[in-house]
């Protein structure tokens, strides 16, 4: 598999998933977790296509999710288990600024409890239908 670390890491990795996967298993009264998320970070140099390199590489069935600045690409691998490529939004999306509101939020520093007004740029984004 070309572009694929074989350090140790990924080798110690790997081991932490079987020993999870054993403990749940060998276990049966151990509480299971809710879901477990594997995130894989890319960079915002040359992200869409590191995306799409790595969406290809494993296969399967995508979902694109933006969520605050971050764009996801997530596979559901069943049973609560996820695989999340994260890269920043902006490296993925388009930003349209398509106005500014006044914005009543908590007044910074936080230990300064006060609400404060602010203008905000109201925003739309665009991303790529090509990713996954």
């Amino acid at each position: 598999m070309t572009g694929v670390q074989t350090c140790a890491l990924p080798i110690s990795f790997v081991f932490g998933l079987r020993q999870l996967a054993d403990l749940l298993e060998d276990e049966p009264e151990a509480a299971l977790p809710f879901t477990v998320s594997v995130y894989h970070a890319v960079g915002a140099a040359g992200a869409p296509a590191e995306m799409r390199r790595l969406s290809r590489l494993f296969g399967g069935r995508w979902d694109k999710k933006p969520e605050g600045d971050s764009f996801y690409l997530i596979r559901d691998l069943g049973g609560g288990i996820q695989y999340r490529i994260r890269a920043p939004r902006e490296a993925v999306c388009e930003k349209i600024v398509t106005g500014r509101e006044l914005v009543r939020r908590p007044r910074q520093p936080t230990y300064d409890y006060g609400m404060e007004e602010v203008m905000e740029d109201v925003v739309e984004w665009i991303c790529p239908e090509v990713l996954a």
